[in-house]
């Protein structure tokens, strides 16, 4: 018996869109676009956007930003502990 093909429905890749754009793979997720629809990078990266705006997603990398955030923190500390 061979498996049945899978058909990805229009709500399917949003949901994914959404699921990646959450986890901060903004780039994934125009790739998975582009995949699926044929879409050129530019018109991808347009609609990600836009799903990212819409659902109120940063595109803003926040284990990079708690990062920077961790080490400006922590270099203050410094300069005022070694004052």
């Amino acid at each position: 018996m061979s498996p049945l093909p899978i058909s990805t429905s229009t709500e399917d890749i949003e949901g994914l869109l959404v699921l990646l754009l959450r986890d901060g793979s903004r780039s994934d997720a125009v790739t998975l676009y582009q995949e699926e629809t044929g879409a050129d990078r530019e018109q991808a990266e347009r609609v990600v956007a836009d799903l990212a705006r819409r659902h109120n997603i940063s595109s803003m990398n926040w284990p990079a930003a708690v990062a920077v955030a961790a080490a400006v923190l922590g270099a203050i500390t410094l300069a005022i502990f070694f004052r």
